[in-house]
C-alpha cells in the first residue's frame, strides 16, 4: 500500500525543483539581507541607526531561514512561502531608512501592509482554533480599513504617523511625498487611526489565538502557546510605544525596542515550533486512531481523522468493490483528483482511499499519515468482519453436516443393525438350541454395536439437542455423567441452532473438564440466561482450579474458543488454585 499526493514518477522531478528553489531564495535572501544591513547602518534620518541595522538584519534573516528551513524539510510548504516571503517584505519595509521622500513614503505605507501580511499568515497558519470565516473577516475588515485611511491621510499630511520601534526616525523622517493640500487636524487624527489600526491587527490576532486556545484540546494550547507569547510581546510593545510616541515620551524606547525584538524574531521561530507540535498532536491521533479497537466503523474513524488535522470539514473516501468507485462515510460518491488537500492512498497501482482536507489546517505529511492509518483501520475492521463471515459460514457448513451424518446412521446403519437384530431373531426361534445359543451372542454383539453407533449419533448432533434445545440437551447427557450437575436455564428458551450446538459442547466439554480433573465427588452448575441479543452461559465447578496464566489451555480450551469464535461469540476462563473454575461464554441468540 502507498499514500501518495502526486504520481510516485515525478518524486525525483519535485526534489530536484525544491533544491532549485531553495538554492535561489536563498541567495536572494542573503542578498535582501545584506542590503538591509547596509541601508540601516548608514541612515541618516534612523534613530540609533546601527542598533536599528542589526535588529532588522536579524528580523529579515530569520524569517526567510526558517521560511527556508520550512520549505525544506516539508513543514507545510505553502506556510513555508508565507513566513519567508514575511522576511522579504521586512527587507522592503527597511527602505525607509533611505533620506528620500518617495522612498520613505511607499516604504513607510508598506510597512502597514507588512503588519497586516504578518496577521494573515498568523490567522491563516491557527484557523482551525476559530475558524476560517472569523480570519477572513478580521483581515478583509482590516485591509479596507487601511486602505480608506491612507488614501484620506496622503493628499493631507505633511508628516507620516510615526513608524514601530524597527524604523523610528523622530524628527528626521523626509516629508511626505504625496501631499497635496497640508490640513493638520484631520491629518493628525488620520494618523492617529493608521497606528491603531495596524497595532489592533497584531492585538486582535493575539487575542484569537489565545481564546481559540483556551477552548482547544490540551496537546494544542501547548502548540500554539509559544506563538501566542511571541505575538503577545510584539503587540504589547507596538501599542506602548505607539501611546509613548503620541505623549512624545522617549523614556521606554529602548526596552520596548528590545521588547519587539524579541516578539517580532521569535515569531517565526514560534511558528516553527508550533507546526512541529502540531504534527506531534497529529501523530497522537494517528496512535488514536490504530489503538481505538472499542469503534471502528467508517463515521468514528472519520471523526478521529478531523480531529487529527482540526478541519472539520475533512472527508475520508474508501474504494466500494461492488460498486468500483469511492464512497465517504454515508455511502456518497466522491471523486477525488491528486491536488493542494488532497491526499490518495494507492495499492497496486488503484487508488483505494483518499483525504479531502484544508490544506490550511493540517501539513500534507501528517494529513498522508492520518490517512494511511484511518485505511489501515477500515481494512482491518472489513477483513475481520469477512473473516467471521467465513468461519460463521464454515460453521454452518459443519452443522449441516453434523445433521446429514446423524440422520444418516439413524436412518441408515441404525436401521440396518435393527433390521439384522429382527432377522436372527427369526432365525434363533427357528433353529435348534446349539445354534440359538450361538446366534443369541452373535445378537448381543449387534446390540453392542447398535449402541455404540446411537452413542456415535448423539455426539454428532443431540437429538435431543435439535427438538428440545440446549437445556435439556445438557439434562439428557447428565443422566450418564457421574457427577453432581445442575442446570438452570429459567426463560432463555430457544436461540439460533449454530449458537445452540456451539453453547452444548462448550458446555459439556467444560463438565468433562471438571470431571477429569476434579473426579467423581466435583459438583458443577451451569446457568444460561438472556443478555441483550447475547446469550451468556457460565460453567462452574468447585474442583481444584489451576492457574489460567500458566496453563496451556489444551485441546479442549483451544476446541471451545474455536467452536464459539466461528459464530461470533467469545469464552473466558476464571480460575485459580483451590477455589474452581468458571467458564463464561456468550453466543449471539
Amino acid at each position: 500500500m502507498s499514500v501518495v499526493a502526486a504520481p510516485a514518477a515525478r518524486d525525483d522531478r519535485a526534489q530536484n525543483a525544491r533544491l532549485v528553489t531553495a538554492v535561489l531564495v536563498a541567495g536572494a535572501g542573503v542578498f535582501v539581507t545584506v542590503l538591509t544591513y547596509a541601508v540601516s547602518w548608514n541612515s541618516t534620518i534612523l534613530q540609533d541607526p546601527h542598533a536599528s541595522a542589526i535588529l532588522r538584519t536579524l528580523l529579515v534573516g530569520v524569517w526567510i531561514g526558517v521560511g527556508l528551513l520550512m520549505f525544506w524539510r516539508q513543514v507545510e510548504p505553502s506556510l513555508a512561502v508565507l513566513v519567508a516571503g514575511t522576511g522579504f517584505l521586512f527587507g522592503l519595509v527597511a527602505l525607509n531608512g533611505i533620506d528620500d521622500a518617495a522612498v520613505y513614503t511607499i516604504s513607510r505605507i508598506l510597512q502597514s501592509v507588512v503588519v497586516l501580511y504578518v496577521a494573515y499568515v498568523i490567522l491563516r497558519f491557527g484557523h482551525d482554533l476559530f475558524g476560517a470565516p472569523v480570519a477572513r473577516r478580521l483581515v478583509g475588515g482590516l485591509a479596507a480599513a487601511l486602505a480608506v485611511l491612507w488614501v484620506l491621510t496622503l493628499p493631507i499630511a505633511e508628516k507620516l504617523p510615526p513608524s514601530g520601534q524597527f524604523s523610528y526616525c523622530a524628527d528626521s523622517c523626509p516629508p511626505n511625498a504625496f501631499n497635496v493640500v497640508t490640513w493638520p487636524g484631520p491629518a493628525d487624527v488620520l494618523g492617529f487611526l493608521i497606528t491603531l489600526t495596524t497595532a489592533v491587527a497584531l492585538a486582535g490576532v493575539t487575542l484569537l489565538l489565545f481564546a481559540g486556545a483556551r477552548k482547544a484540546p490540551p496537546r494544542q494550547q501547548y502548540a500554539f502557546a509559544p506563538l501566542i507569547y511571541a505575538l503577545a510581546l510584539w503587540a504589547f510593545s507596538y501599542v506602548v510605544f505607539t501611546v509613548t510616541r503620541s505623549a512624545t515620551w522617549e523614556g521606554l524606547d529602548t526596552l520596548l525596542r528590545f521588547v519587539a525584538a524579541v516578539g517580532a524574531i521569535g515569531t517565526p521561530f514560534a511558528l516553527f515550533v508550533a507546526q512541529g507540535r502540531r504534527r506531534s498532536f497529529a501523530a497522537d491521533r494517528v496512535e488514536t486512531l490504530v489503538t481505538a479497537g472499542a469503534d471502528t466503523s467508517p463515521a468514528h474513524v472519520l471523526d478521529l481523522v478531523r480531529d487529527g488535522l482540526g478541519d472539520p470539514s475533512a472527508v475520508l473516501a474508501v474504494l466500494d468493490d461492488d460498486l468500483g468507485h469511492l464512497v465517504d462515510a454515508s455511502g456518497n460518491r466522491v471523486d477525488v483528483d491528486a491536488g493542494p488537500g488532497r491526499i490518495q492512498v494507492s495499492r497496486e497501482g488503484r487508488v483505494v482511499a483518499a483525504l479531502v482536507y484544508d490544506p490550511a489546517a493540517s501539513d500534507e505529511a501528517a494529513a498522508r499519515a492520518l490517512a494511511g492509518a484511518a485505511l489501515t483501520i477500515l481494512e482491518n475492521d472489513r477483513l475481520f468482519d469477512e473473516l467471521r463471515a467465513s468461519r460463521a459460514r464454515a460453521a454452518a457448513a459443519a452443522e449441516t453436516e453434523r445433521r446429514r451424518l446423524e440422520r444418516d446412521l439413524h436412518d441408515g446403519a441404525q436401521q440396518h443393525l435393527l433390521s439384522l437384530r429382527l432377522r436372527l431373531a427369526e432365525i434363533e426361534r427357528n433353529t435348534d438350541q446349539d445354534t440359538a445359543a450361538k446366534l443369541a451372542a452373535v445378537d448381543a454383539d449387534l446390540a453392542a454395536a447398535l449402541e455404540e453407533l446411537r452413542a456415535i449419533a448423539h455426539g454428532i448432533y443431540p437429538p435431543v439437542l435439535r427438538e428440545r434445545g440446549v437445556a435439556d440437551a445438557l439434562r439428557a447427557r447428565a443422566l450418564h455423567i457421574p457427577v453432581g450437575l445442575t442446570i438452570n436455564a429459567d426463560g432463555v428458551g430457544r436461540f439460533d441452532p449454530s449458537a445452540e450446538l456451539a453453547a452444548y459442547f462448550c458446555a459439556l466439554e467444560a463438565v468433562q473438564n471438571a470431571t477429569r480433573h476434579g473426579g467423581d465427588g466435583v459438583a458443577v452448575e451451569i446457568a444460561f440466561a438472556r443478555d441483550g441479543d447475547d446469550i451468556a452461559f457460565a460453567v462452574r465447578d468447585d474442583g481444584p482450579g489451576f492457574d489460567v496464566r500458566t496453563a496451556n489451555g489444551g485441546a479442549g480450551l483451544t476446541s471451545m474458543r474455536d467452536r464459539l469464535d466461528a459464530i461470533g461469540g467469545r469464552l473466558e476462563i476464571d480460575s485459580q488454585p483451590g477455589r474452581g473454575t468458571t467458564v463464561r461464554g456468550r453466543v449471539p441468540a
